[in-house]
Parts: C-alpha cells; structure tokens; sequence
C-alpha cells in the first residue's frame, strides 16, 4: 500500500467534503460547523470548489470570517458569470453563422450541477471540426478579437474582456500514440451533440457519451501530470450520478474497457459513493476502500492543475510515458533518461538522427529548463522528493490501468 493511501483526510479536508456532499448530491445532509472555516475555505479555493463549499455553508459560517469569504464569494460568481456570457455569447456567434460547435467542459458539466452558476468557470473549450477554424477566427476578428497561441497543436486561443476561448479540433488528453481507437470516438461528436437551455441560455452540449469520455481523458490526463483538484472529480460525479446504472454501463462499460478506461472510471465513483454520498454502484462495490482513499488523497495534494505542488509535473515525467499516458512500472531513472532522450530530439532535431549528437541536446533541454525556473514557469527538480513522490504515485496509478486494453 502506497503511503498516501494510509494517510488520512485532514480536518479541513473532511469539513470540504461534506459540505460538497451538500452542494452537490444530498441537500439534505447537515454539515457539522468546522474547527477552522478559514483553512476550509482556503482549500476550497485551491481545489476550485469555493462557491460550491459556501454556499453549502450557509449560516454555519461565523459571523467574523464569513463577511470576508462572502467577498470572495461574488467575486467567484461574477467570474462565472462572464464566463458563462462568454459561452452563450460564442453560442449565438457561430450558430448565425451556420458553424457546428460543442461545448466541452464547462457549461457542458456545469449542465449536471444542481446550480450550474456554482461551478467554478475556468475559459470557453469549444469544439468545431479542422476545416471551419479560419471561419471562427475570421468572426472573432471581426469584433477586434485576435487568435493566440496558433502554433497548439490541438486548440487555438482567443481572449476576449478578460475570458480566454479554446477552439479545439482534437479533444485534449487523448496519448499521442493512439492508433486511432480513441480519436475515432469522435468522429460523430458534432453529430450527436445537442442544444440545451443551459446556465440560462441556448448551447450545443455534447451528448451524455462524448461528455463523458472527454471528462475521463482531460482528468486522466492533467491527474497523471501535475494534477487536477476536486472540480474535475465532481464534474465525473455529477455527470455519472445523473445516469441509472443499467443505462450507464450500457453506454460505457464495453468502450472504456476496449481503450483501458473503465477501471478509472470505476475507482472514480467509488470516491463519489465512499466519500459524497452517491448512489451505490455494484460496478464499483468490489474496489478497495484504499484505493478510494489514495485518490481522494491524491486529488487533494495535488489542488486544481497541480496548484499545491508544483513538483508533481516533475514527478510526472517519472511515472508515466508521455505517448502511451500508460504509467510506466518502476525504474525511474531508466524513464528520466528516456524523458531526456525525448526532449532532446525535439530541441534539438539533429540528435533524433544522429544518437552520438544526443548529449548535446541534453545541454539544450538543462538550458531551456534553467530558463523556464527562472521565469517561474517550472519547478526546480529536487531529485530525492520527486522520486519519492513519484513512487507513491506510481503505486496508486498502476492500479487504474490506464489506456490498458
């Protein structure tokens, strides 16, 4: 057993917890009043759940603290709010132009929240197909919008008052070595989307089997790099809770099998039955209660995309093959070198023909990472702590099997 796995949730952790379980599953469960509202607080904002824990809170806050989360508080709605404007603004932007569009993330899980308008907004992900991009750039041009960020190899990037929009033409998180078994899914995306009245507004929303699988892939994904908080981990509640069981293996359980997704997605609800009062599930009765715990756990430590602890992308580059996403198996110096190897033919493309010029790359990559710590942008490798943490990581995640067939 890993050592997260025996560690236990802090008293905060466990006030967040129950106070989600209210927000978000049973509205009739009562919360005891916290020790410390302010670290609860604190770790609602680093997990990206705050307006969802206060507004579960209610009148156990005290009066004292209360004054200045509840700032906080309208500060996190108005944010939402734009976002959210942002959303039903490109809605009515691209369907007066007769442009296929979904929403991926998002309003599209906000769709399954209680209050949709409490669940934290980051930016608008939209997908449309390759070949209408230069249409959707030319209309946001025309409202003194620029594209950014063209050279993605998946998305391109538009800021508007403050709110980014991600054009996406590959959903995120697919392994770059898939033969085509995932990104083939889809095919039929835009198809099969729908418009919803959503978040107050018209919107093309995926349909139940896209959102869910794009929520598995981008949780996978970020979880397995620096890390993802407990947002993503409601946004697969909610969604899963929403479905009855029969209807939801139906739609799932022989497709994420086949591309080696169903034990995370079981492991992922058995954290919603264990800890925030979701409705059994037989599909997930027989998984370890330490396994629920170790992932709980492990989304906690992490916060929203690693924000805790910025050594975790560190790690990542131990524990997993960044092609296949699959977590590699102990070795860990074995995978760093292979990692080195790696950037360096992408930094410096004459060692990916000639293997005697690779130490030069090497010096490349160090260089390009001195540069990057400088500039705040990576964390600085502490070899013993990255290693450890990458074991312990290593040792939870080879239990979900990911992208195992």
């Amino acid at each position: 057993m890993s050592q997260a796995a025996e560690k236990t949730l802090s008293p905060a952790q466990k006030s967040l917890v129950s106070l989600l379980t209210r927000a978000v599953f049973r509205p009739d469960f009562q919360p005891e009043a916290a020790e410390d509202w302010d670290a609860v607080l604190r770790e609602a904002e680093l997990q990206s759940v705050f307006p969802l824990a206060y507004r579960a809170a209610g009148a156990l806050l005290p009066a004292g603290p209360g004054k200045a989360w509840r700032s906080r508080f309208m500060q996190h709605i108005s944010h939402n709010m734009n976002v959210i404007n942002a959303h039903h603004e490109a809605h009515e932007l691209l369907s007066a132009a007769g442009i296929p569009y979904t929403v991926i993330k998002g309003c599209a899980s906000a769709f399954y929240y209680p209050e949709p308008e409490l669940r934290t907004m980051g930016d608008v992900d939209l997908y449309v197909e390759r070949e209408n991009l230069e249409r959707v750039r030319a209309l946001y041009e025309q409202l003194g919008v620029r594209a950014e960020g063209l050279d993605h190899p998946h998305h391109w990037s538009f800021t508007q008052n403050g709110v980014e929009l991600e054009l996406h033409w590959v959903p995120s998180g697919i392994p770059a070595a898939d033969d085509g078994s995932i990104l083939g899914l889809f095919r039929d995306l835009l198809e099969r989307s729908r418009v919803e009245t959503a978040s107050g507004g018209e919107l093309a929303l995926p349909d139940p089997f896209h959102h869910g699988l794009i929520l598995l892939l981008h949780t996978a994904n970020h979880m397995t790099a620096g890390g993802v908080g407990l947002r993503h981990l409601l946004d697969w509640l909610a969604f899963e809770n929403s479905l009855p069981e029969q209807e939801f293996r139906a739609l799932f359980e022989p497709t994420l099998r086949r591309i080696g997704l169903w034990s995370f997605a079981c492991a992922l609800s058995a954290v919603g039955v264990r800890y925030f009062g979701c409705r059994e599930r037989e599909f997930c009765a027989g998984l370890s209660p330490e396994l629920a715990r170790g992932l709980l756990l492990d989304f906690f430590a992490g916060g929203n995309f690693g924000v805790k602890n910025k050594d975790r992308l560190n790690q990542s580059k131990l524990l997993r093959d960044n092609a296949s996403r699959q977590i590699q198996g102990r070795g860990e110096l074995k995978h760093l070198l292979r990692f080195m190897n790696q950037r360096a033919k992408a930094q410096y493309p004459p060692a990916a023909r000639h293997g005697i010029l690779l130490p030069i790359g090497w010096l490349r990559v160090l260089r390009n990472r001195k540069r990057a710590i400088r500039a705040g942008k990576q964390a600085p490798l502490r070899l013993g702590d990255t290693l450890r943490g990458a074991r312990e990581r290593e040792a939870l995640y080879e239990q979900l099997r990911l992208f195992e067939e």
